[in-house]
């Protein structure tokens, strides 16, 4: 159970990171552009 759970946390770790860089850089440029 513990492994289990230690994976899914590392896998929300990696996700979250990426998804949030994702957005902000996103957010950034369409502000930018406009």
């Amino acid at each position: 159970m513990q492994a289990t759970e230690r994976g899914k946390g590392e896998m929300q770790n990696v996700k979250s990171p990426a998804g949030t860089a994702d957005n902000l850089r996103t957010e950034p440029v369409e502000s930018s552009k406009s």
